[in-house]
Order: structure tokens, then sequence, then C-alpha cells
């Protein structure tokens, strides 16, 4: 049985090249941020907005990631490698809380403790965790697929969420959409901090390449711009510099100011170097 369980771990464990320089930077928790205010009101044409969020997302092919499976033969190795797991549960959920302390000093835990066994340890190191060193911290429980229907509901309500990768692969692509468009969305992948408190990140857009628009000049910016927002604010701590970055691109989206992908009628197109342009101009006043 354990031979047979160290071979699926194996399995889990490879990573494509992109995760592997991941792995090398120490980073194990993708951090999905979602942005929009006014503008979610025209996507969505409903009258209500929400405050940024973020996602803790383990990354793929870490020792948590075995929690998504629910077999008996994975129960059976779930008891074998608790502490392992337990270990990788508190070091996500230290940030989630860290970055809470940040924001709105409120965090929601989503899992399926009613039906997994893995869920229920979630569960209990991540309330652990809590009482032990983050009693300022409100933490919320909430279960998975009520989490899902939350978003759509009222997603104002949350502000940072930590889960583990089943969940958060499928919670974060929902969010993608709420704001209407990826070209919106910045992420991190934060790593663990060193000695001096110091924290290896790579930031980049949720979006790729989109090779097939390359030179067109209809991109969205956003999503760049926001990740240099996210790196200011959580590698460099220079909280004010980043404040001043989200205000200027929320300014021009007040202003009406849409590239292609998120053009509504009653707004301006502009291209990608116009939004750019326009968010700097922003910056400089």
């Amino acid at each position: 049985m354990k031979s047979n369980y160290k071979n699926k771990i194996d399995h889990l464990s490879q990573s494509p090249d992109e995760l592997m320089k991941l792995k090398n930077l120490g980073s194990y928790h993708p951090t999905r941020l979602s942005f929009s205010r006014q503008l979610i009101n025209e996507m969505c044409k409903k009258n209500w907005s929400f405050n940024i969020f973020e996602w803790k997302i383990n990354k793929e092919g870490k020792g948590h990631s075995i929690l998504t499976v629910n077999t008996k033969e994975n129960l059976y190795s779930f008891v074998i490698f608790s502490h392992l797991i337990s270990n990788e549960i508190e070091r996500v959920a230290r940030v989630a809380f860290d970055l809470a302390k940040k924001r709105k000093n409120k965090v929601t835990s989503c899992e399926k403790s009613n039906v997994m066994e893995a869920g229920q340890l979630w569960k209990e190191e991540v309330q652990a965790l809590q009482e032990k060193e983050y009693k300022e911290v409100e933490l919320k429980h909430m279960l998975a697929d009520n989490c899902a229907m939350q978003l759509v509901r009222n997603p104002k309500q949350f502000d940072v969420i930590v889960t583990d990768n089943l969940f958060g692969d499928m919670l974060s692509d929902e969010a993608a959409m709420l704001t209407g468009s990826l070209g919106l969305l910045p992420s991190a992948s934060l790593g663990t901090k060193d000695k001096n408190g110091n924290m290896r990140s790579m930031y980049e857009p949720v979006h790729g390449s989109a090779p097939d628009i390359a030179g067109k000049g209809i991109a969205n910016p956003i999503a760049t711009i926001l990740s240099f927002s996210m790196a200011l604010r959580y590698s460099l701590n220079l909280e004010k510099e980043a404040d001043d970055l989200d205000k200027a691109v929320q300014k021009v989206l007040d202003d009406g100011l849409r590239t292609k992908d998120i053009l509504s009628k009653g707004n301006k197109e502009v291209s990608t170097e116009a939004m750019g342009n326009a968010i700097i101009a922003c910056l400089q006043k």
C-alpha cells in the first residue's frame, strides 16, 4: 500500500517547467487578485460592487495536493502523511492571515469538511493557527460549494479566501469571470520568508501572452500594471505607492476608458498604449 501510494505522490509531484520555476523560487501559494468595483456593475448588470479579493491557492505538486483525491486507498495514506499535510496547510493559511492583516482582517477558509476527511483536517489546522497566532483576524469557515454560490450572490462579503488547490482552481476561475475579463486580473506566486523576513515572489497577469492579438494594440494592460502593484505591496512593502497605483487604475476606469475586452455602451474604447498612458497621467497628477 505504501509503495503504491509513493508512486502516486511521484506522479502528482511531476511539474511542468513553469511550476518547477516556482518551486525553485520557494513559491507554494499562487495568489489571484480579482479587481473590479464600478466596472462589475456594467459587466454583470447588477446594482452591487465588491472590493478586491485575494486567493490563496496551493501550487500543484506540493504536499497537500493529495487532499484533492478521496479514495479508500488515499484515505489510508492520508493518515500516514497527515503531519506533512498539516505543515503545508499551516504554511498557506499563515500567508492568508498575514495578507488579511494588511487589508480588512478577514479570512474565509473553504473546504468540504461535511463529506471529506481531508476537509476536516484543513478546517482544524486553519482554526488552530488562527486561535494560536492570529486572534485579531476574523476567520469564517465556509463549504466550498456554498462559497461558489456566495461569490455570485454577494461577492463583496469576501476579502481573503484560503483554500486548497482543488477548490481554489474552480473558485478563482469563477471570480475571474465576475470581473468580465482576464485582462483585469493580476497574480502572484509568493514564496516562504527567509530569516530576514524577505520573500521571494513572482508577479504576473493571470492571462497568457495572447500571440493572436500581438501588435494589434487591443490587449488590456491593467492586469500587468496591477501585478506590479502587488509587488510593491507584498514584496517591497510600499503600501502608499501600491495604493496610488490602484487608485490611478480605478480613476481611469471611472472616467470611462476601456480596452476592447471590457468595452460597453457609453464608454470610450482606447488602445493598449492609450490605457497605459492614461494611468501614468493619473499617477503624475
